[in-house]
């Protein structure tokens, strides 16, 4: 070999040894850690346990002793799994809220899809997002719009199952619920009726959503994620095609939207709002500001309510006395008939009463989270309340899942589904009494918080013991709008119909930024009483 050829072959040598030593794994040392590679850390075990990840995640936290320990991959910052207390919650959302920002590894992954939305931003930016977004969830809102348009889809649900009952089929709710949501939240997003719910097909611009949303969810599992896309192959080229198409959909229906801001046309859904609090404030919102913060709104308000339906669904099944009271309380609050097709259907108010329906779901939800794993990334070194040291630069993950299934948290009988814990007067063990003293009332994970002013029945717990809608400075400001969502279409389905869970179904969860069902939920509706409209 000439010496151009040993030059150029010790060169691509060194540079693969450089790219090697760079993307390896790295842990934090003295933090309790599972079996470790010099280059792929706990990769393979990993992969291993992808399959019941948070379970596993669980035994890790009995294993060591309820500490925080550490796990590590290539091509990541070193990740700290911090014990399920109140305290290292609290200390990463609130207490030292700016040393815990979003960090780039979650921003890089999700880029596209999210751009410089609320929820893929710090600093200066996601302020004044909270901000504008503060302003425009607010009751009315809830009440005279988003309401009636939920109605109106829950209707084209109830038409879907009904169809179903008529010819004693099987139907898989999550994709149903899927649709659904999909379809309420566009027109509650971009005043856009995109008739998923109607039809087999779903529409291009969810179809695009939904795969381009899932193959970038992939990228944290992907090693070669970033030269896929720096070539262009495979799944990130499937990805830069399904975000080209959303961006076309939103860029039409922001435009629609701006054609009727110049004809006159007042309309109430969230683009239009987000453009007149800018105009009250002299700043012109571009076509890209609105589209990330629509965008962001939209990955975090559709899956998430769908996800917490499919599993409502399955624990009403598994807990046929809860199933029973749910029925019963819907029944006990119809309204009187007007003689028209509304009156017998939810309203707001009938949504408020729900309480022991709202028991159910956030018991559902603090079993299987919509969104069991958060995380955040230091900035400079810290230390834990429980002892903890954080090195600038680690990734912190606190895993709803694992807050939700601590028997320190919630008492020996925590993996029972027990809507009664959340229930004032109800049958509670000691470790799920009110919250604690310190926690100020403006911290508390209310039980319908947003909109149901009359939950009196109901427990408050702590966000930092119930991180399921995040907490502190980030605490989810759609909290309201979820539960509203979720509570009408159980009103309308569970009035209407019994669900039957089809047998010998494996379900279970996938791993994804949502925790939804791997397979789906497959039920048969039983008519309870005609249905007013199909």
């Amino acid at each position: 070999m000439n010496p151009i050829g040993w030059w150029l072959a010790v060169s691509a040598i060194a540079a693969l040894l450089v790219f090697l030593w760079r993307i390896r794994a790295r842990d934090v040392k003295g933090l309790p850690t599972v079996r470790w590679h010099p280059f792929l850390g706990n990769f393979v075990e990993v992969s291993q346990h992808v399959h019941e990840y948070y379970e596993w995640l669980i035994v890790l936290h009995t294993t060591f002793g309820g500490r925080s320990y550490t796990l590590s991959y290539p091509n990541i910052a070193p990740v700290i799994q911090i014990a399920a207390t109140e305290a290292n919650c609290r200390h990463v959302l609130k207490d030292n809220f700016e040393n815990y920002p979003i960090g780039h590894e979650r921003i890089e992954v999700l880029k596209e899809l999210m751009g410089d939305g609320i929820f893929a931003s710090n600093g200066k930016a996601w302020r004044s997002q909270r901000r504008a977004a503060a302003n425009i969830f607010t009751l009315r809102l809830l009440r005279d719009h988003m309401t009636p348009v939920l109605v109106e889809h829950g209707r084209v649900f109830i038409g879907r199952l009904k169809a179903a009952a008529d010819a004693r089929r099987a139907v898989d709710m999550q994709a149903l619920f899927f649709a659904h949501t999909m379809d309420s939240f566009a027109e509650i997003a971009f005043g856009e009726d995109l008739g998923s719910a109607k039809q087999d097909a779903p529409h291009p611009f969810a179809k695009a959503f939904d795969i381009s949303q899932a193959l970038m969810a992939n990228r944290y599992f992907d090693l070669l994620w970033r030269w896929k896309r720096m070539f262009n192959v495979g799944s990130e080229r499937t990805i830069k095609e399904q975000i080209a198409l959303m961006n076309h959909w939103i860029q039409l229906f922001i435009k629609h939207r701006r054609d009727d801001v110049q004809r006159g046309v007042v309309r109430n859904d969230l683009i239009s709002h987000f453009m007149a609090a800018a105009k009250r404030e002299n700043v012109e919102l571009s076509d890209r500001e609105l589209r990330d913060l629509i965008a962001n709104f939209f990955v975090a308000g559709r899956d998430t309510t769908a996800v917490a339906l499919s599993w409502f669904c399955f624990e009403m099944s598994s807990n046929p006395q809860c199933y029973a009271k749910v029925q019963a309380e819907i029944d006990g609050l119809k309204r009187p008939s007007t003689g028209d097709a509304d009156g017998d259907e939810p309203n707001f108010e009938t949504a408020a009463a729900m309480q022991y329906t709202e028991a159910c779901l956030l018991e559902t939800l603090r079993l299987h989270p919509s969104v069991p794993g958060d995380d955040r990334t230091a900035v400079k070194d810290d230390v834990l309340p429980d002892g903890t040291p954080v090195p600038a630069g680690t990734i912190v993950s606190f895993n709803p899942y694992s807050f939700g299934h601590s028997a320190e948290l919630w008492g020996p009988d925590v993996l029972l589904f027990k809507p009664e814990r959340w229930l004032a007067g109800g049958d509670s063990t000691a470790a799920t009494t009110s919250p604690t003293a310190e926690s100020p009332t403006d911290e508390k994970a209310v039980a319908g918080d947003g909109f149901d002013k009359a939950a009196t029945l109901l427990k408050k717990f702590s966000q930092y013991k119930y991180p399921t809608f995040s907490g502190g400075f980030r605490l989810c400001m759609g909290r309201g709008l979820a539960l509203l969502e979720a509570k009408l279409a159980i009103a309308q389905i569970f009035s209407a119909f019994n669900l039957e869970l089809v047998p010998n179904q494996d379900i279970r969860y996938q791993l994804s930024v949502t925790l939804s069902m791997k397979n789906g939920i497959r039920m048969v509706p039983k008519a309870r009483r005609s249905v007013a409209r199909g």
